[in-house]
């Protein structure tokens, strides 16, 4: 189970979900037998971007619906990799790309709504460049460590950041991304500093956790729950108001 937040601190981070959400996403209810083309659409196979490296959660993600896409439209659905920047990378291609529906992407509160105003050019208008289609899912940020580290609450970890502050790394998929603004809000608003490290996917930082490079992840809980099942990783906290099962 994951541990919430106190109150205080749980009701600020909440806010922080990251919800990822496809160009076109197809219910399982949907019959097995592929769905007709409409005006000649599909006839070609579907690029399926994620912007971030494989092994994370938006990865995860993105295969579930390309391997949906592929038995509903009867055409090959693709997931391609293209991590970095925070997601711009991947995005900015999506962006540049033939607007002809063949090529998509799974993107994200952080990249959508945050990078814009973060990074002085993204390489795309999120406004002007793509159009919305359907929400996929919305899940609540870990905060976890290893199974070896020192620390088995928040508690414990915020009491030692606020003693040695910025001496505690935490990793997180990149700049700009929900993870790292929660770890700014606990910095903010609770004095736990941390140092950031930031990666170009929760994929490269959740081997860096378990190889013992970072101290500290904060990311999307279905990136994580794996490791957490088989007792590889402990969750300290979760920016949820409950405790959520894994």
């Amino acid at each position: 189970m994951f541990r919430p937040m106190s109150s205080r601190l749980s009701s600020r981070l909440s806010q922080y979900l990251v919800a990822t959400c496809a160009v076109t996403l197809c219910s399982a209810a949907v019959a097995q037998q592929p769905v007709a083309p409409v005006n000649g659409f599909p006839s070609q196979p579907l690029r399926i971007v994620s912007p971030f490296p494989a092994g994370g959660g938006n990865d995860a993600v993105t295969r579930v619906v390309a391997t949906r896409l592929s038995q509903v439209l009867g055409q090959s659905a693709v997931t391609d990799n293209k991590g970095g920047a925070g997601g711009n990378i991947g995005t900015r291609y999506v962006a540049e790309a033939k607007p002809d529906g063949y090529t998509v992407l799974t993107s994200q509160v952080s990249i959508m709504a945050v990078n814009p105003t973060l990074y002085r050019a993204p390489g795309f208008d999120p406004v002007k460049q793509f159009i919305p289609v359907t929400q996929i899912n919305a899940a609540p940020l870990a905060i976890v460590v290893s199974a070896n580290a020192p620390w088995k609450t928040f508690e414990e970890l915020a009491t030692q950041a606020k003693a040695q502050p910025n001496k505690i790394t935490f990793a997180t998929p990149g700049n700009g991304t929900l993870s790292h603004l929660v770890g700014v809000v606990l910095d903010k608003d609770s004095n736990v500093a941390l140092q950031h490290v930031p990666y170009k996917g929760a994929g490269p930082a959740i081997n860096d956790l378990l190889g013992g490079q970072v101290d500290v992840l904060i990311t999307s809980t279905s990136s994580v729950a794996g490791f957490i099942q088989t007792g590889r990783m402990r969750a300290l906290a979760v920016t949820s108001p409950r405790r959520l099962g894994v």
